[in-house]
């Protein structure tokens, strides 16, 4: 009985430190330890937004959304809505967790997977800033999720894909017409086109035997171009000869040739006048014809 006793007490005992580990856990990772406070939150819309939301500072948790209410504006007559945020009002090292006014919070998705959270944005400068007192309301900013993101870039790919696609099809039917028009074209020019290298052929085979024909001959050919270059070459040479020895003929009988022709200019100019009497007087022919008297400039009657 002593030791059944004892062993109940022991399994008791256990029971009761485990227990109150277990309560001591949650109690510590619950927070129902930390002394919080309480602001709202405006935003135009809830989505996404949880009662269990988290809210950030620059990385570090500071608290969570508790509610989430609807609220109509008189005057526009639209809805928004008010979210509770509990916030610690202290760090993990017991400083005061105190935001300035002008604090705003940005509602983001961090990661593709992750719930949305609250982040909170701070004013730069803080040099005689007031602070926020609990009840206080901030403004909201919502920063599109990267689950919107991702969709807009699908929907985006997806215009632009049916748009090449579109483009695809409008080419491959422009493609399959003219490759239709080719089709006809060279059916219709297969005729001709075998008729001109029939012709083609017979010319190339007449050019042969032209060709063929000519071979022989073109040594003799050649030959007799030589020759008949070679004598060429020596008749202008003659001729060469010719046209000197007839320049120094005319430059020695200069003297000569020009009295000559003086000669022969002063009978053509008697034979003139006497067929000028002669045909004025016929009888002139038996009388005879007087002669005309030279002067030193020429012949005068």
């Amino acid at each position: 009985m002593v030791v059944e006793s004892r062993r109940d007490f022991l399994v008791g005992l256990f029971v009761l430190t485990a227990l109150g580990i277990v309560t001591g856990t949650l109690i510590v990772t619950s927070g129902l330890g930390d002394v919080r406070y309480n602001l709202y939150m405006r935003t135009e819309s809830a989505q996404d937004l949880t009662r269990d939301t988290r809210i950030f500072l620059q990385g570090l948790e500071i608290g969570r959304i508790q509610q989430i209410n609807p609220v109509r504006s008189a005057k526009a007559g639209s809805l928004s809505f008010i979210g509770r945020l509990s916030i610690s009002e202290r760090f993990p090292d017991g400083t005061a967790l105190k935001l300035p006014r002008g604090t705003k919070a940005l509602i983001a998705q961090t990661s593709p997977l992750a719930a949305p959270v609250v982040q909170i944005v701070t004013p730069r400068d803080l040099r005689d800033a007031v602070y926020l007192q609990p009840g206080d309301t901030i403004e909201s900013e919502r920063r599109t999720n990267t689950m919107d993101d991702l969709s807009g870039i699908a929907t985006k790919l997806s215009s632009e894909v049916e748009s090449l696609l579109g483009e695809t099809r409008r080419m491959m039917l422009s493609t399959n017409r003219v490759v239709a028009r080719s089709d006809s074209m060279i059916a219709t020019a297969s005729p001709l086109v075998q008729r001109v290298l029939t012709d083609l052929t017979g010319t190339l085979e007449r050019s042969d035997r032209v060709l063929a024909s000519l071979e022989p001959r073109i040594p003799a050919l050649s030959d007799s171009i030589t020759a008949a270059l070679t004598e060429t070459r020596q008749l202008l040479k003659r001729l060469d000869d010719v046209a000197i020895n007839a320049n120094s003929l005319a430059t020695e009988n200069r003297a000569s040739i020009r009295e000559t022709l003086e000669h022969l200019h002063r009978s053509s100019i008697q034979m003139d006048h006497f067929i000028d009497q002669v045909s004025r007087r016929p009888i002139r022919m038996l009388t005879g014809v007087k002669v005309q008297k030279a002067d030193s400039d020429g012949v005068q009657p």
